[in-house]
């Protein structure tokens, strides 16, 4: 386009694609892609609406970690719902994450900084 009609670059965009998985046999269940700019619980309510079957237990990463999220996953698949979402960062673990980065004398590559700063956290069923 730019050598065409003489206009800048354009600058490129990325896509995401937010699957939820049945873990127990591993299949795709509900899948949608969205433009960058549109976060996990924002995709969270097209997600929810493709799933047709029972689900008693919903397993998702800090970003849903909040009582909005919650509130919609509990409105779609009942009160009874067992949400197994682990706390996300907050700004001052995320500080502290990037000054361990920072300071990794070993490598220039990121160390696996989650698991130094923050406990694994099990989950129960």
């Amino acid at each position: 386009m730019s050598e065409k009609h003489g206009l800048p670059k354009a600058r490129k965009t990325w896509r995401k694609l937010h699957i939820g998985l049945d873990p127990e046999s591993g299949h795709i269940v509900t899948s949608r892609l969205t433009t960058e700019h549109v976060g996990d619980p924002g995709a969270l309510p097209g997600l929810l609406a493709q799933v047709a079957d029972f689900v008693c237990c919903f397993i998702g990463d800090g970003a849903y970690d909040g009582a909005p999220p919650a509130a919609m996953i509990r409105d779609v698949f009942g009160p009874d719902v067992e949400l197994a979402i682990p706390p996300g960062l907050r700004p001052f673990e995320a500080e502290l994450i990037h000054r361990i980065n920072s300071l990794s004398p070993l490598t220039n590559r990121a160390t696996p900084s989650r698991a130094i700063a923050l406990p694994a956290m099990p989950i129960s069923r």
